[in-house]
């Protein structure tokens, strides 16, 4: 199988593919090993098993580990959210996760989201919420560093 593709997360449920969490590809599926290309059932639609995520990823929130991925632009079909949720300025249920440029700090990283959170809120003052970044890092699967603070 494989991962998402930057076009399928463009349209509001256009593209309904999901990638299956490891553990309940085995328990939910049998292991399957020809599950990709198969059909899965989410709140009454059809979704296209494109892959199975390797067995050490487990997402990127500590201590949940997904039954399964879809992406961003799918929200609405699997929770309760207001249907407006992928317009709404100031919905912070997204965590982004990124990997350090070489020569990058993570002090310098968090300079760059303040910067660009300050130009949000200055952009849509009435659509954002009170604006925060976080930022951290990670060693051998655990968090080593972490920085929060409410951007000026």
């Amino acid at each position: 199988g494989r991962g998402f593709s930057v076009d399928e997360d463009v349209g509001v449920s256009a593209h309904p593919v999901v990638v299956l969490g490891y553990s309940a590809w085995q328990r939910t599926f049998g292991s399957d090993p020809q599950i990709v290309g198969k059909t899965v059932i989410m709140n009454g639609q059809a979704n296209t098993v494109i892959g199975v995520a390797p067995p050490a990823f487990n997402g990127v929130m500590p201590m949940l580990v997904p039954a399964l991925y879809i992406p961003f632009s799918q929200v609405q079909q699997v929770t309760a959210r207001d249907p407006k949720v992928l317009e709404d300025r100031g919905e912070n249920a997204m965590n982004v996760v990124a990997r350090l440029k070489p020569g990058v700090t993570v002090a310098q990283a968090s300079d760059r989201l303040a910067t660009i959170n300050r130009q949000l809120l200055e952009a849509y003052p009435k659509r954002t919420r009170d604006g925060c970044c976080s930022s951290g890092s990670r060693k051998r699967g655990s968090i080593r560093r972490s920085a929060r603070r409410k951007c000026r």
